[in-house]
């Protein structure tokens, strides 16, 4: 599942990098490869982006293992007191 998944992910990226990011017109011919095209992100957005995506995912595996722990201990401490 994992390699199609890439697979699929690295077609659709190199769609995206060779299609033009304004539509000109039909009589406009020019090769979009010679357009010098760079994306505009600031790093400081691109790395709270980047921790983010890390971090929320732990806090939520957190929780939630925290959560079913103490349900399993507490129906562990029910059924061994009664």
């Amino acid at each position: 599942a994992a390699l199609i998944g890439g697979l699929i992910g690295f077609i659709l990226s190199f769609l995206l990098l060779i299609s033009p990011l304004v539509y000109i017109g039909v009589s406009d011919v020019s090769s979009w490869g010679r357009l010098p095209v760079t994306m505009a992100v600031p790093w400081n957005l691109l790395i709270f982006l980047i921790v983010v995506s890390f971090v929320l995912p732990l806090i939520a595996v957190l929780v939630v293992n925290n959560h079913a722990l103490k349900n399993k201990i507490a129906a562990d401490l029910q059924i061994g007191i009664g």
